[in-house]
């Protein structure tokens, strides 16, 4: 259930123009009438779920050459073969890359939540008034030996340990 929830949205969209566009009475349970949009939008929702659920069981249950080999049968072109065999041979290398960087950020970024935005120049100006100087360069005192350096026209700080 919880891997058709990506298409959801796609699914709300298409059908609920069908709640306010289909009036008309499908049939009814005494006072209670039924319109043909609310059957439609019913009837998107299910068919959103009964593809998904069975493109997630066609991959899990197929082994991805048997799978190339199908499509090829069916003459779908050389082309999107080829793409489609090297996204789903690097589709395990990006996932694992994307969960390094996020426990990368998570580990870097303890007290933060979300990315910051660059600050301008003269925000940095005035936070480089209110940080002590080591010789030439800004300096932290609660870390022992880190610099930051202020680069004012490009607007970005770079900190060297």
């Amino acid at each position: 259930m919880e891997i058709c929830l990506p298409a959801l949205p796609f699914a709300l969209f298409a059908g609920v123009a069908n709640l306010f566009l289909e009036k008309q009475t499908a049939f009814a349970f005494g006072k209670l009438s039924v319109p043909f949009g609310l059957l439609s939008f019913l009837v998107i929702l299910l068919k959103t779920f009964l593809t998904v659920s069975s493109v997630v069981l066609l991959f899990a249950t197929t082994a991805q050459k048997s799978l190339i080999a199908a499509l090829s049968a069916i003459k779908v072109p050389g082309l999107l073969l080829v793409q489609l065999s090297m996204s789903l041979r690097y589709l395990s290398i990006l996932t694992d890359e994307t969960q390094r960087m996020s426990a990368a950020y998570l580990l870097r970024s303890v007290l933060t939540k979300g990315f910051t935005l660059p600050m301008p120049a003269d925000s940095l100006t005035f936070a480089a008034a209110q940080l002590p100087t080591c010789g030439t360069h800004l300096c932290c005192n609660d870390v022992p030996g880190l610099q930051i350096r202020f680069d004012f026209p490009r607007s970005s700080i770079a900190c060297v340990l």
